[in-house]
């Protein structure tokens, strides 16, 4: 975990499913593989296209 980021949820295994930035920076986090789906579904298009632009 990066400095600047928070585990605000977690399931008891440990797998963290939430985290948040502790100096208010944008942070996109996903627990997929979006360019699997970016083909065949909108909304996976319109997250990987918002991450293809902040990169």
């Amino acid at each position: 975990m990066g400095e600047c980021l928070k585990v605000t949820a977690a399931v008891k295994n440990g797998v963290i499913e939430a985290i948040k930035s502790i100096d208010s920076q944008q942070v996109l986090v996903l627990q997929r593989r979006p360019e699997f789906l970016v083909e065949t579904s909108p909304q996976i298009q319109i997250i990987f296209t918002d991450l293809i632009v902040r990169c």
